[in-house]
């Protein structure tokens, strides 16, 4: 009896543990600029990007739903021409506008790949993994886009959730 009451205690409090470990916590007081170049540090040097935000964020958010809900933005590009490395942080009023911000997000996203696919086939065919590899990802009340190889996207996401998590 005593070594079942031991194996039901001690599995109560793994299943506890997992439960607490499972949920990370995040701060939302970080510009989304300084969130992009952290990542952007994780996997190159963000000195080889130009920000396009005022270029294309009016065009793509403006005017939808998810704009409202968005504080702070930016839509890093790399300068090369044939490098359709792009990374884009978008801090939101709260973690619960994600869904709809991310509707949008994605809608631009294919857009986006789309156009670069045409590019990448005769300019830049080892770019293709990037844009295949495309994709968004929210930490907290932050929206995170990319279009990277799949090992800069997982630096860039460990950059991010390290950058974010509360102490």
């Amino acid at each position: 009896m005593k070594k079942l009451l031991i194996v039901a205690l001690m599995l109560a409090l793994s299943l506890g543990a997992v439960a607490c470990a499972a949920t990370p916590t995040y701060v939302d007081h970080v510009s989304a600029e300084s969130v992009a170049f952290a990542a952007l540090d994780a996997i190159d040097v963000s000195t080889d990007y130009i920000d396009g935000t005022a270029n294309n964020y009016p065009f793509y958010f403006e005017g939808t739903a998810a704009n409202e809900c968005i504080n702070d933005r930016v839509m890093m590009y790399h300068k090369e021409d044939k490098n359709v490395n792009e990374l884009g942080v978008l801090r939101l009023a709260s973690e619960k506008d994600a869904d709809a911000v991310c509707a949008v997000v994605e809608d631009y996203l294919a857009g986006q790949c789309d156009y670069l696919r045409g590019f990448a086939q005769n300019y830049s065919p080892t770019d293709m993994d990037k844009i295949d590899n495309a994709g968004v990802s929210v930490v907290g009340c932050y929206v995170v886009y990319y279009i990277l190889s799949p090992e800069d996207e997982a630096a860039a996401l460990d950059t991010v959730r390290a950058l974010l998590t509360a102490e």
